[in-house]
């Protein structure tokens, strides 16, 4: 089968960033405040948990930023429009999922130390009560404001961004220069 056939029954591609960091998440809890975990781990409501291993202390700089900022209150004012707006009956739960660089070299690749900073956040996905809502117009508008909002002090924040592709589109250009 030719790579022309597989790719005229393919309508979208999605292509994206991919970034060799550390699986961060991040995110709030009515009841008990924000939170920070690894992507296996369990929520860490205390930076201070982070130092029994020394390869979580990015997790750990992340964190006390994260407190310094006092990120919970933009996180708990966002609950609290999401909950208004939606008429839910309860604040719902958020998770926020990126990519830590907390340093130049986080893992195998060596990114340019003036735009890692203090740290680099990339976030790829959001979920209120479990569920992703990455691509709500709402949430974007949020999300934007949280990436501005945590741009201080040398820390940098990238959104995940789309590209999508349209093949027939491409199929239809290449074929016209044949």
């Amino acid at each position: 089968m030719s790579l022309n056939s597989i790719m005229s029954n393919i309508d979208d591609w999605e292509i994206s960033i991919k970034m060799d960091g550390e699986n961060l998440a991040f995110g709030f809890i009515e009841e008990k405040g924000i939170y920070t975990k690894t992507k296996k781990g369990i929520r860490n409501y205390d930076p201070n948990n982070y130092d029994k291993f020394t390869f979580l202390q990015g997790f750990k700089k992340v964190h006390i930023h994260f407190q310094n900022l006092g990120l919970e209150f933009v996180l708990k004012e966002f609950v609290k429009q999401y909950k208004e707006s939606n008429n839910l009956s309860k604040y719902p739960s958020i998770q926020i999922f990126s990519e830590l660089l907390s340093s130049d070299q986080p893992n195998t690749i060596q990114y340019d130390k003036d735009k890692i900073g203090n740290g680099l956040i990339y976030i790829f996905d959001i979920k209120i009560n479990g569920k992703s809502y990455f691509y709500d117009i709402q949430v974007q508008q949020f999300l934007n404001t949280l990436c501005r909002f945590v741009t201080v002090n040398n820390w940098n924040c990238i959104l995940k961004n789309l590209i999508n592709i349209n093949l027939n589109l491409i199929n239809k250009t290449v074929s016209n220069f044949h």
